[in-house]
Formats: structure tokens, C-alpha cells, sequence
């Protein structure tokens, strides 16, 4: 008896040092490097900690991500070999750093692109001293997206779209704040900041409704330009920053808009501070912030609208004609939706006065979907997408036709039996999700709003070919 059970106690052990030794064997998740000479704000935790948390794939990044291409970045291509090697569109096309248009080292390569470069624009950016970016070059030769295989840019025909409000919710800085004032967003992150994370005063508006956020990139005049017609109604409006000495220079604006001080966090006093966490940090405590893109294209929609979004504003939006096919239902309200400036000022006082649970109902905009909006908000990190088709050896990685991001899918393309995560263009011809409620509607607008929109089976659909 006492040698059977012997017998069965070293048949368990060795089963249990099969079992231990197959689970130390087990091949995990595959890696990927990927070389980031550029993405600002990326939290610094990614590059020190092994990388992102992708599905299905290791993706480690190498790089400090912020200089752009450097020598301690050429000692990478050549020491490690990374497996991915990422450029910022913005940054200068170098080919001393490394060859791109050759590849002579087979890398697979990487461009990632959040500038829009309409003619007029192209012809101020070729006549700067940093005309030579890889976003102008492409703009003047689009045979050149060719050279990389992963595109990422904000059109909606890119291999890995770029889409500002996962980059926005993914930055060190946005997180922060958001994490800091218990901000509903922060569930739709896939970095976490600490505790230590510095909190900053948000400014604490007098009467007024609206403040005018600071552009990022392009001009401070018409962005101005909009804000002055709001203020000339009545209505309460505030600049601060770069904008102040815009609005300086514009006939009769200094009669109409104000100018608070804020040292807390308005520009240009606390000047390393990034123009995307000043505008974070004016708009909180106001109704509303008066959102104008640099250009007005489809696709084009930036951290201009959901800045405000993130923050518990309602964004007075001018920018991409297919903007809805980018936010949820009712977050946000179109300037083009009203004739003049008066009638949009009647329907913010309306909104916030007379029935304040319509701006409720905007103010309220996460806790609602649709399903563009759902693939939006669920994509991976544009570094992850990459990744994960290098790790796939995915098809369209060979497809040279599919790069430019700005054409669309070829006939017959082969992206369909592919892991591609781009998604078909969105007609202008859409449901219209961010039409004004009609309870603060003027019969002038009303008038304005059957223009351009028209009822079919009891949906508002936006008619085709409408430009604002």
C-alpha cells in the first residue's frame, strides 16, 4: 500500500514539472520595436517601461520622441534595427539621417501626418524656413507617400487613421488634467497618470459665455474674426493670449471683446506650458468655447473640438464639413447651422436660459454613441495599429496604391482581407446628428436650417454637396 502511494506521489510531480515546464515554454505575444523619432507629448512611461499595451503584439518603443530624427536616434537604426521606424510629418525630410526613399536598410517605415495643407497654406509653408517638412513635400509630390508603408494621418483612408481624440486622450499633459479634476474621459485612456501629476487653476470667468480658444498652429485673425460677430451681438466673449495681441491689431475688436487676466494659465505667462493644456485649462468654466480649424476640409477635425468637449464645454464648432461622422450625437453646435451670428446668439441664450436642459443634453455628450463614433473612440493607439500589421505581416503593407492617404480604396484592392483599420469615407449626405433643437430655433433659422437639410423616413439628413 505505502509503495503505491509512493509510486502515485512521483507520477504527480512529474506531471506537475511537465505542466511547469510547457508554461515556461509558451510562446507569448510577438515583439515589435519601433523606432518614434517623433510624438509629442507621448507619456514618458511608454519609452521607459516596456513599451505600449497593444493587443496581441509587444510593441516597444525605442527613441526619446521628441527631438525628431538625431544622432542618438541614427545610433538606434544602426546598433538595433528596429523593426519600425516612425517620422512626425511636421519634421524636416532628412535624408542624411536615413535614406527613405531608397531604404536601403529594408526598414518597414512609418509616416505620421496631423496637418492639413490646403493650396493657400502650401504656399505660405514653401516660402518658410522649415518648407522642407515631410507634410510639404508630400503636398507637393503625393508619389512620395509611397515611400512609407504605414501611413497615419487624419484622413479617413489612411492605412492607421490619426485621429486627434485618441492622441488627445493619450498625452501626458490632457490625461493629467483630466485625471486631476475627475473628468468622465479618462475611461477611454490607455495611459494612467500618477497621483503626482501636477493640478492647475482653470480661470474663473466673469459674465461672459464664450471664450475663444487659442489656435495651435495656424493665424489668431480668423479665429478672431468669428468670435468678434458673437461679441457684437451682446454677447459675453473673452480672448486671452496670442489672441490679445491679434485682436489688438483688428479694427473695433478691443470695443467688443474681453481681455481677463489670468496668470494661472493663460499664455504668455507660464510660456513653457503647451498651447494644447492652456486651452484645456481657460475653457472649464465657461458655457461655451468658439472652436475654427485652421481649414475647413472634411476629415480635418482636431483637438479644437474636443478640447472643449473633454472639459464639460460645449464647443461652437466651424471646421470639417463631415465633422459629425466624428463626435457623439449632440456635442457640439455647428456654426454653418445659423445664418447670422444673431441667430446662433438667440439659440445660446436660449439653450442656457430659457430651456438649460437642452445644454444638459450636450454637456452630457459621453454618455452617448454611435456607431462611427464607436470606432473611433474604441481604435488602438495609432503606434499599436502598426504594430500589429508588422507582427501580422499584413498584406497592404505591400500596397503602394493604398499610402496616399488622401484617394480612395482602388477597385478590387485586396485591404479587405487584410487587418487594414481605416474605414470607408463618410458621405456628406448624413444623418444629422448635430442639428440645433427646435424648442430655440428663430423662423429665420428654420428657414436656413431646410437649405441645407432635408427629412427622409424621419431621419435630418444633411444634403449632399452642402460647403460651408
Amino acid at each position: 500500500m505505502l509503495l503505491t502511494l509512493l509510486v502515485i506521489f512521483h507520477i504527480t510531480l512529474l506531471s506537475v514539472g511537465a505542466d511547469t515546464t510547457n508554461t515556461t515554454h509558451r510562446k507569448g505575444p510577438p515583439t515589435v520595436r519601433i523606432l518614434v523619432t517623433k510624438w509629442p507629448l507621448i507619456p514618458s512611461s511608454w519609452l521607459r517601461r516596456g513599451g505600449l499595451p497593444c493587443k496581441g503584439v509587444h510593441c516597444l518603443l525605442m527613441g526619446d520622441a521628441a527631438t525628431g530624427p538625431s544622432d542618438p536616434h541614427k545610433a538606434l537604426l544602426k546598433n538595433q534595427k528596429p523593426d519600425i521606424v516612425q517620422f512626425w510629418a511636421r519634421d524636416k525630410h532628412d535624408s542624411t539621417f536615413y535614406d527613405v526613399l531608397s531604404n536601403p536598410l529594408n526598414f518597414t517605415l512609418m509616416l505620421t501626418n496631423d496637418m492639413e495643407l490646403s493650396a493657400q497654406r502650401l504656399q505660405r509653408q514653401q516660402q518658410s524656413p522649415t518648407s522642407d517638412t515631410w507634410a510639404t513635400e508630400t503636398a507637393k509630390d503625393p508619389d512620395l507617400w509611397r515611400a512609407f508603408h504605414i501611413v497615419s494621418s487624419y484622413h479617413q483612408n489612411s492605412i492607421v487613421p490619426f485621429h486627434f481624440y485618441n492622441y488627445l486622450i493619450n498625452t501626458r499633459h490632457v490625461v493629467s488634467f483630466l485625471h486631476n479634476y475627475s473628468l468622465p474621459l479618462i475611461k477611454d485612456a490607455i495611459f494612467y497618470p500618477t497621483d503626482s501629476s501636477p493640478r492647475l487653476h482653470t480661470v474663473k470667468n466673469g459674465n461672459s459665455l464664450v471664450v475663444v480658444l487659442s489656435p495651435t498652429r495656424g493665424g489668431a485673425t480668423g479665429v478672431l474674426k468669428y468670435g468678434l460677430k458673437l461679441a457684437k451681438t451682446g454677447l459675453g466673449v473673452d480672448v486671452y493670449g496670442k489672441l490679445v495681441e491679434a485682436a489688438s491689431k483688428m479694427r473695433n475688436a478691443t470695443d467688443w471683446l474681453t481681455f481677463p487676466f489670468n496668470k494661472d494659465c493663460a499664455e504668455p505667462f507660464i510660456p513653457k506650458l503647451p498651447t494644447v493644456l492652456t486651452n484645456l485649462c481657460l475653457v472649464k468654466n465657461y458655457k461655451f468655447a468658439l472652436a475654427v480649424e485652421d481649414a475647413q476640409v472634411n476629415d480635418f477635425v482636431t483637438d479644437r473640438l474636443y478640447l472643449p468637449m473633454l472639459m464639460g464645454t460645449v464647443p461652437i464648432y466651424k471646421g470639417a464639413p463631415n465633422a459629425g461622422s466624428y463626435a457623439p450625437p449632440h456635442s457640439m453646435i455647428l456654426y454653418d447651422d445659423f445664418p447670422t451670428a444673431t441667430e446662433l446668439a438667440a439659440y445660446l441664450r436660449c439653450i442656457t436660459q430659457d430651456h438649460p436642459h437642452l445644454y444638459t443634453i450636450y454637456t452630457n455628450w459621453h454618455k452617448r454613441t454611435a456607431p462611427f463614433w464607436d470606432v473611433i473612440r474604441r481604435a488602438e493607439h495609432p503606434l499599436c495599429q502598426a504594430c500589429q500589421l508588422v507582427a501580422a505581416n499584413d498584406i497592404i503593407l505591400d500596397q503602394p496604391e493604398r499610402r496616399d492617404p488622401s484617394s480612395p480604396p482602388a477597385a478590387g484592392s485586396s485591404a479587405s482581407s487584410s487587418s487594414y483599420s481605416g474605414y470607408a469615407r463618410q458621405p456628406l449626405l448624413e444623418h444629422a446628428y448635430q442639428r440645433p433643437f427646435e424648442e430655440c430655433l428663430t423662423n429665420r433659422t428654420k428657414r436656413h436650417l431646410a437649405s441645407i437639410y432635408t427629412n427622409k423616413d424621419g431621419w435630418w439628413l444633411r444634403k449632399s454637396g452642402f460647403q460651408p
